[in-house]
């Protein structure tokens, strides 16, 4: 019965966008134009240097460095490099 349920409700996740984002949530982003967002930090419970530790994890050294950043829904820090940053 158990498996019934897990495998309706992911194929309603998969044919329904809004179900998807219930679910699982949406990315928020934390930076733009290598300004932060601090509202949208302190809704995550965020803090600005647990924020450079995963800057720094993924090799960027400057927030200014980043076009934008964000937190996906499973807590990975997804990020762009402006153009005269990248490698």
């Amino acid at each position: 019965m158990r498996y019934i349920a897990i495998i309706t409700l992911e194929y309603i996740q998969v044919k329904s966008n809004a179900f998807e984002k219930f679910l699982t949530g949406k990315s928020k982003i934390v930076i733009q134009n290598g300004q932060l967002d601090i509202k949208t930090l302190k809704k995550l419970r965020l803090t600005v240097d647990q924020l450079e530790i995963r800057l720094r994890n993924q090799g960027i050294t400057s927030i200014q460095d980043v076009k934008t950043a964000t937190i996906e829904p499973n807590g990975q820090l997804g990020y762009e490099l402006k153009n005269d940053a990248k490698p």
